[in-house]
Order: C-alpha cells, then structure tokens, then sequence
C-alpha cells in the first residue's frame, strides 16, 4: 500500500492513487520503498530502485504518475473504446492507465505503454505450486464456459500420463508449456468460424444474443462443409471448454482461451482470460500516421509497423491467456509463456483492454459482438474496430540510457505469403472479413478499402502496404452500387468494364482471373449488393486462390 505523501502526490495529478495503486500492489506483492510500486515492477518495469522511495532525489516519490517514467522509454497514448470495461484490469507488468473520462457509448483512457518491461524474460518456477495454488478458487473453480468437472480431469491426467506428461513430476512452468503445446496438437482448429463474440449465457447456458442469429449462422455457414454436427450443438465444439476437450476442436483465439483456461484449472494451474488490441486502430490511415509521426523510438516504431501492416483492414482484437507461475501473473498466447507487449507478430505493440475469469462474464455479446455482427459504425469508431487511439507520444526518462540505434530494414514479419488487397463498395460492409475468413492460411498482410481514387493511388502508386510481386488484389463490385475502378487503373480489370457489365445486366455472377502490375487479380460481381456475401463464400475462384499460389 501507498505511504500518505505518495498518495496525496498521486491524487493531486489524477484522483485515483487509491484505485490505481491498490491495484499496482495487490496480492501482497512485496514494496520494499512503500512508493506504491511493487519491487517487481520497479526493476522489471520502472527500472527505478525497489530500496528508494525517490530515486533521484529530487522530492518525488517513485509512484507518480509521471516519475515512474523517468527511468526508461515508454510510450503514452489517449485511447477511446467502446464497453465491456474493467478499471482495475488495465494495469499490469507492461502498462499504466487512468480513466479520462467516461461515457454511455465509449470511455477514454490514458494508457502508459513500457515497450521494454522485461516481466516476460523474469518467469520464475514453483516445485510445490499444487500445495501453494490451491487457495487460489477463484482462478481454478469450473465456470458456465470453463466447465471441467471430476470426471474430465482424470480422463485428462490418464491421456497426459500416456503422452508421458507426469503432471505430479513437473514445475508449474513445465506444466503449461508441455500442455499448452500438446492441447495445439490434440485439437483440430475451426479457424473459419468466430461465434463466440455472439453467446450470452442467460440462466447459465450458451444461447445465441437476440439479434444477432443471422450473424451466428453465417459464421457457422463458413466451413459447414468440414462439420458433422448441427448448429445447435456447436456451443460444445467452439464455446464450452469441457466440449472442446471431448471433442477436440476449438476455434479462433477466443474458443482457443477458454478450452485452455478450462484444462490448466482442471490441472490445478490458476488461469484468466485477456483482450488486447493495438496501441492505435490499424484500419485508419490517420492513427497509423500517429505511429509513424509521434514514435521516436526507431526499433518501437518499425516493431510497430511490421505489426500494424500483419493486422490488415478487418476487426482487430485478441483474446490468449494469463497464468499464474512461479507466484506470479505471466501471459500465455496459445504456446508461448511470456508473450512480451513488444512483437511484431502480434499488433506491434499492444494494449491491454480486459480481463476476464469466463466468457460467460465477459458481457461481449450486447457490446463489441452487437457492433461486429450489425456492422454498426458510429462517429466515434468510424471503422470496423470499437476503439480509436486519438494521441501517441513517447518518452525517453531523463535518466535513462537507452539506445536508439537505425531500425533494422526489415520485414520479415510478412514472410513469403503474398499479400492481400480487397477493392469493395461503400455499403456493403463485412466482405472484407468474409473474404479473410477463406483465405486467411495462404496469405500474408490482410488490407482493406473502399473503391476510391486514393486507395487505389495508395496500394498501387504509393505503396504504404509494402505491395510486392505476387501479391493479390480482390475487386468486388455490385451492379447496383455506383463505385467502380477509379481512371487510370482500368489495366488492372481482367475485361473491359462494359463486357461485365453486359453479363451483370442479365442477372449473372462474374468471377475472373487476372495478371496485372505484377499482382494476382480476382474479380468478383454481381447484380444486387444483398448477393455480395453469399457469392464471396460460394466463389469458386476465391476458395482454389491456396490452389494456384
């Protein structure tokens, strides 16, 4: 807990040292200085002295808000996102926030990012963890989505033992990584299928949020050719962790979360559930400029980059794990204990949103789920993502000595996938997404826009999505909507528009292939925008694109 002079320092500059510092030391981590910062966090994360309340001297303790940056780079932005939101989740071993301000559609915070915290390279074991975890209910009872039971542990403990998985034999640190890593192997992904953002749990049981049953099925109708089971059973093949286990398959990384959440408890490892989102929405020009313009940090902003360029144009959220090992919160992302808030294979850098114990308590359904499945933009999001960084800034501390050598040219965050580039109309929203969903595996970059004079001038002239030969663009037309390619760039159309056209009028489907600007072009169009959707997850050449790679 805070001394007095800290708190009384801290209130001054924000008014909520209570709630921010309480939250900054709980679970009895150990605060040597009593500055309000854990002796954890201040060499791992401040880089200041666990032994000094104030370790400059100069009549400041450690725990304000602005003097704890002193003694490394950090990174501050103002971020805006729409609800579920928790207060005291959005402080952990790599960031700082405080609320702005609070509104019925939306809530602002002040996010302090430490891209060098090295909370992730510090991951302790615990020998007798069995015995010292065991008190730790909350984060190991069965929840309404994370539902193991007696029965399913000793099923999971004898399948363990005959893949030679002792469990008693091992480290709490061993353990989640030789189960995390066999749980990806056990399992068969349904990665063309995202319904978990449509679940309520009315009464303790998955149904699907009114509203929002033409969304569920569509995404059920992905992939339904892969499944032998009917809608109403898919809660215990993507939603309900004891399901999964049975019936080895899970989904994207929400379904991912609550299968492994659901087996590391039955093992006795506590384990929780984490949103985050990058530190700016990728699919606006204007906050990715942000990046470009405000971080100073030459290694940070190319990390960045490379992690903004990966996301694409489409919804942007990721949920993975936090488990606790050797005493302490670490993350878990799918196999990886101690996914650093630094990498450019995930976001860049990234922001910490939410946490949660369940998805049943998770309240995303009527929020960001309503909003993904409505395709609802309003004037605060404007795009596909429900949040929207509106400042970026960094900061090297006045004490710190830390390099800012040239960022290292490169990009190998994209590997050999070609990237992808998706032309659709205005008003026709969630192509973007269905396209993605098919193709996802066999490319790299995801991009999106709007039929326009400037996206075909970025993508094609400008090249600020690093176009590369081989890349792929997808134009997608309606007859009944108005945009088409831009002058200037008819080259890129397999056929003259007015022989498209011809064929639109007599109410067919058009689908073409093509080479042009060194890039594969498929086309797509069809008569009426309400057949857009349905054409995209029927196209023959959309689905054999892996094929011809």
């Amino acid at each position: 807990m805070a001394s007095g002079c800290c708190r009384v320092c801290v209130a001054r500059l924000i008014g909520l040292s209570v709630c921010l510092l309480g939250c900054m030391c709980a679970a009895g981590a150990a605060d040597s200085d009593g500055d309000g910062l854990s002796d954890f966090q201040e060499v791992h994360k401040y880089c200041t002295d666990p032994a000094k309340r104030d370790s400059d001297g100069d009549g400041v303790c450690d725990g304000d808000w602005n003097e704890r940056r002193e003694y490394t780079y950090s990174v501050r932005s103002i971020l805006q996102f729409m609800p579920p939101f928790d207060e005291d989740c959005l402080n952990d071993d790599f960031q700082d926030a405080r609320v702005l301000q609070r509104r019925d559609d939306y809530v602002e915070v002040e996010v302090v990012h430490y891209p060098l915290a090295a909370a992730d390279g510090s991951i302790e074991e615990n020998v007798t963890w069995q015995r010292d975890y065991a008190g730790m209910t909350e984060y190991l009872k069965p929840g309404v989505t994370t539902n193991w039971d007696a029965k399913m542990r000793r099923e999971l403990l004898a399948e363990l033992k005959a893949e030679g998985i002792i469990i008693e034999t091992l480290t709490d640190k061993e353990v989640v990584e030789k189960v995390s890593s066999w749980l990806q192997r056990r399992s068969r992904s349904l990665n063309k299928v995202f319904t978990t953002y449509y679940v309520h749990f009315p009464n303790g049981r998955p149904s699907v949020y009114p509203g929002l049953e033409i969304a569920f099925e569509g995404e059920f109708d992905r992939d339904k050719d892969n499944y032998d089971w009917a809608i109403d059973r898919h809660f215990d093949h993507e939603v309900l962790g004891k399901g999964m286990f049975y019936h080895r398959t899970h989904g994207a990384c929400t379904s991912f979360a609550v299968y492994q959440t659901t087996v590391l408890r039955a093992l006795g490892i506590p384990a929780r559930m984490i949103i985050v989102i990058p530190a700016v929405d990728p699919s606006d020009e204007r906050q990715v400029r942000l990046v470009r313009e405000h971080i100073t940090h030459n290694q940070v902003r190319e990390t960045m980059m490379a992690g903004l360029r990966r996301c694409g144009q489409g919804f942007t959220a990721h949920t993975f794990n936090e488990v606790y090992v050797g005493n302490r919160w670490h993350r878990l992302n799918y196999g990886k204990l101690g996914q650093p808030i630094l990498d450019r294979r995930l976001f860049g850098l990234q922001t910490h949103l939410y946490t949660f114990n369940d998805l049943s308590e998770a309240d995303l359904a009527p929020t960001w789920g309503w909003r993904y499945g409505k395709s609802v933009r309003t004037a605060a999001f404007r795009h596909g993502n429900p949040y929207s960084a509106i400042a970026l800034s960094d900061l090297f501390g006045c004490h710190c000595n830390i390099p800012n050598a040239p960022a290292r040219e490169s990009d190998d965050s994209r590997g050999s996938l070609p990237n992808i580039y998706i032309m659709r109309p205005s008003y026709v929203d969630g192509v973007f997404e269905d396209v993605v969903a098919i193709v996802a595996d066999c490319v790299g970059h995801k991009t999106g826009r709007r039929h326009s004079p400037k996206s075909y001038y970025d993508i094609l002239v400008r090249g600020i999505w690093n176009r590369k030969p081989g890349d792929i663009l997808v134009l997608l037309f309606t007859l009944d909507t108005e945009e088409r390619v831009p002058d200037g760039y008819e080259d890129i159309l397999p056929r003259p528009w007015p022989q498209i056209e011809a064929r639109l009028r007599q109410g067919e489907t058009v689908e073409l292939t093509a080479k042009a600007r060194q890039m594969n072009v498929i086309l797509l169009a069809v008569p009426r925008r309400d057949q857009l959707r349905r054409s995209i997850r029927q196209s023959r050449v959309i689905r054999d694109l892996e094929k011809r790679l």
